[in-house]
């Protein structure tokens, strides 16, 4: 094989490397929720003094009882707003040490409750506070996943503008990190290879890319 071109498989295999590097700075962000974010916090926001009054002076057994909270994030989200930000795939578990009584609650007018978790319904002024308090720490998620996106478009750029791999190491060398190890293996038994230029590139930061890869190697 006289070339290592840019085929869909590598293409692919390369876009999910270069996500890849962005995971544990996504885990840590995700991980770091409000330091008040307790099981017993988000289960008084829900549920209002009254509610638990009524549910605690129920008989034994009369409602379900769980050491388990998942928080689902917020439904209903308004035209305009995101609800993959809003919602999470996966949900945020809270556990309690005596088990706490559980509304079923899936048409209740401000949450969703079901066997998998509980998700709020946006908006609500009893969950203002609580709702600020998740924007702050979505937000710090969201800017993780913009750099990520940002990080990736340049590679597929780069990708686009060559269609083989000798020329796109030429200008972005750090791209070696991203290929697998049997692509690299047929570059390394290739002589002859086109040379390529960063002016092709146009105004892409291909230093900044390059940075984005070195201080994965440092931090992983």
């Amino acid at each position: 094989m006289a070339t290592v071109r840019f085929s869909e498989k590598l293409r692919e295999d390369v876009v999910r490397n270069a996500k890849k590097i962005f995971n544990k700075e996504l885990t840590d962000a995700r991980a770091d929720t409000p330091a008040n974010w307790t099981g017993e916090y988000i289960y008084n926001t829900v549920f209002s003094k009254a509610t638990r009054d009524t549910m605690n002076a129920l008989p034994t057994k009369f409602m379900e009882e769980s050491k388990v909270l998942n928080f689902g994030g917020f439904k209903q989200v308004p035209e305009g707003e995101s609800k993959d930000y809003w919602g999470l795939s996966s949900d945020l578990q809270f556990t309690y040490v005596v088990p706490m009584r559980m509304p079923y609650g899936t048409d209740h007018a401000t949450f969703y409750k079901n066997w998998r978790g509980l998700t709020l319904v946006y908006g609500v002024p009893e969950f203002a506070t609580l709702q600020a308090e998740f924007k702050q720490w979505r937000d710090k998620q969201w800017s993780v996943v913009a750099k990520q996106a940002k990080f990736v478009a340049g590679v597929k750029q780069i990708m686009d503008t060559y269609s083989t791999l000798s020329p796109a190491l030429k200008v972005f060398p750090a791209l070696w990190d991203l290929i697998p190890e049997e692509y690299r293996e047929r570059h390394l038994k290739i002589v002859n290879r086109k040379r390529g230029d960063a002016k092709e590139l146009g105004d892409l930061d291909v230093s900044n890319l390059t940075a984005v890869v070195a201080l994965n190697k440092l931090t992983r």
